[in-house]
């Protein structure tokens, strides 16, 4: 469960910075349905108007932020859609839209899933997608189905398809299906090809790469989603390589990225260096990567430089790690000033016996947490704890 743990914290870390917003669909409802059944996904429908201040919110505070265009990208087809205007009138008699926004998620045949109401912050945004997830997880009627010997090519991508939503290995299964085409390099094989590239110790990325040119001709992929996707697939690499703690992997996943997604080598290396030695409990090396991550690429950027001293908090064991720490989390709460930044801050303090200090940041922290209204219960414990110390 630790090693889940710290995997989690890196690699959202990681690939948060090369992922994008919601990336919406731009053809009509009638293709939003059509594509969500080709793929075999859910279809996201933000349910606005002009006039809707929470929509607008969320339009500007929450849709364009990584963490959830990296998930709602991967899982749905995204439709935003004005419900006083065209289609969107008839959409709202059809799902009884009556408040705004309203978030629902739909199949390919119309059928609603799952819906809710009101304006939600990233993170209760990120869970509702994930509700909707769950009700939609075919990967196990899937596999009865293939145990039982359907194995036809439509079946097999969607089963892949299915696989990948629902976070199991999909390499084996997209293989089986692309072993029954003669061609791969019609646009629909493509988009597999670079949908459910899954590593870069596959086959499936050699073939992504080898057809890199006609793959970022297809209409929805850019050059950008092409390197996003080379470095997801070199994360998954370096997960790898901690789960059999094989450092040729690490290796073989900087060397990816550097040949095929040049722009992010340098950055993605040493989160690479980063997740694979906190999985390998390596904690010399795991500080070093981050001290230099921290210097080449945290500098002032509070977010940052917390979730580095956070890492520190699962991973490390030694004082002099703290020390380096302690610094990081200091200009975190400089820079930043957020309640969750003196909780990290101060337990690094108790960690270093600096008591009184880690007393008065929990305190700092706990009043700021008040103030912004979010929980204090951690602050509360931690405060009582270091009450009896000092």
């Amino acid at each position: 469960m630790r090693l889940i743990t710290i995997l989690a914290a890196f690699l959202i870390l990681s690939v948060q910075t090369f992922a994008g917003g919601i990336k919406f669909h731009k053809g009509t409802w009638k293709e939003a349905l059509a594509e969500a059944k080709a793929q075999d996904k859910l279809i996201f429908m933000d349910c606005f108007t002009t006039w809707c201040g929470p929509c607008k919110m969320m339009a500007r505070d929450v849709f364009p932020q990584e963490s959830v265009g990296a998930y709602f990208n991967k899982n749905f087809i995204n439709v935003k859609m004005d419900m006083e205007k065209g289609e969107g009138k008839i959409l709202a008699r059809q799902y009884s839209v009556r408040a705004y926004p309203t978030l629902l998620f739909i199949d390919g045949d119309g059928k609603m899933v799952h819906s809710d109401r009101g304006a939600k912050p990233a993170g209760p945004f990120l869970g509702l997608g994930k509700a909707a997830m769950k009700k939609f997880d075919k990967s196990i009627e899937y596999a009865k189905e293939y145990k039982d010997g359907k194995k036809d090519a439509d079946f097999l991508k969607k089963y892949a398809y299915a696989l990948r939503r629902s976070s199991k290995p999909y390499g084996k299964i997209t293989n089986e299906y692309l072993q029954t085409q003669k061609k791969l390099t019609t646009p629909e094989n493509l988009k597999v090809i670079f949908d459910l590239t899954e590593s870069v110790d596959s086959r499936i990325f050699g073939l992504m790469t080898k057809h890199k040119k006609a793959i970022i001709q297809l209409d929805d992929i850019s050059v950008s989603d092409y390197e996003d996707k080379v470095v997801e697939a070199a994360l998954t690499t370096v997960k790898k390589g901690v789960e059999y703690k094989t450092a040729s992997l690490l290796k073989d996943a900087k060397k990816a990225v550097k040949k095929h997604a040049k722009g992010e080598y340098k950055s993605f290396s040493l989160k690479a260096d980063m997740t694979y030695y906190a999985g390998v409990k390596n904690e010399k090396k795991f500080i070093k990567a981050t001290n230099k991550y921290v210097k080449k690429f945290a500098k002032n950027n509070a977010k940052k430089l917390n979730q580095a001293a956070a890492n520190a908090l699962i991973v490390c064991k030694n004082p002099k790690s703290f020390k380096k720490a302690e610094k990081w989390a200091a200009k975190a709460v400089e820079n930043g000033g957020e309640a969750a930044y003196y909780l990290t801050y101060a337990q690094i303090l108790e960690r270093l016996n600096k008591n009184n200090a880690a007393l008065k940041a929990a305190k700092a922290g706990k009043k700021l947490a008040r103030e912004n209204r979010k929980p204090v219960g951690r602050f509360e414990t931690l405060i009582n704890k270091l009450k009896k110390k000092v």
